[in-house]
Order: structure tokens, then C-alpha cells, then sequence
């Protein structure tokens, strides 16, 4: 049986689980990769940055979901902002490089 991604989450927000983060990436990756793709008009390197900002937001938030929350449905939703907030060009006020290992799961995908 499947670990749902609920389960993961609480994993993370409970414990640090990076194998519950890595497994939450790697289901929801395709969808952060492809609207940070859309959001930067191609732009890989700004698709990239943004794509680990939205998943540093959920590391950050993980502790403050419900449980039972719909990882992708918080992507979509309340991770919004992070796509709005750093839609604009690489270097403007409010983009920040995140150190978290997203580069070589990005790269297969590409």
C-alpha cells in the first residue's frame, strides 16, 4: 500500500523526514516544474528558482497544515503567492536562491 502524501507530510512536519520531503518532490515535481516554466516564459534557471522556493514554502508550512491537507491542492493554492511573488526576473526584490537538491530531479525531467 502507497504512502499518501498526507501521510509524508506529517512525516516531515513531525519528525524531519527528508526521505518524506524527497518522495513529496518527486510526486510533485512535474506539476511545480511545469506552471514555474509558464510563470518564468521559459526561463529555466528562473522556472528553477522558483520551483524551490515553492517547496521550501511547503517545508516551511508543513507544521501548519491540517491533517489529511492535499499537498497538490496547496501547490496550486495557497503556494500561489510564491509563484506570483517570484514571477518576476531573477535578481528582483524577494528572489532568493534556495540550497535544497532540486537541480538533478529538474534535469530529468527537462
Amino acid at each position: 500500500m502507497s504512502v499518501t502524501d498526507s501521510e509524508l507530510l506529517q512525516r516531515f512536519a513531525k519528525a524531519g523526514s527528508e526521505p518524506a520531503f524527497h518522495e513529496l518532490v518527486k510526486r510533485h515535481l512535474p506539476l511545480v516544474w511545469g506552471t514555474a516554466r509558464r510563470v518564468a516564459n521559459g526561463d529555466e534557471a528562473l522556472a528553477e528558482d522558483i520551483s524551490q522556493i515553492v517547496f521550501a514554502d511547503l517545508a516551511r508550512q508543513a507544521g501548519k497544515l491540517q491533517p489529511g491537507a492535499e499537498v497538490g491542492a496547496w501547490l496550486e493554492g495557497d503556494g500561489r503567492p510564491s509563484w506570483k511573488r517570484h514571477g518576476g526576473r531573477s535578481g528582483e526584490a524577494g528572489m532568493t536562491r534556495c540550497s535544497l537538491p532540486f537541480t538533478f530531479m529538474i534535469s530529468t525531467l527537462t
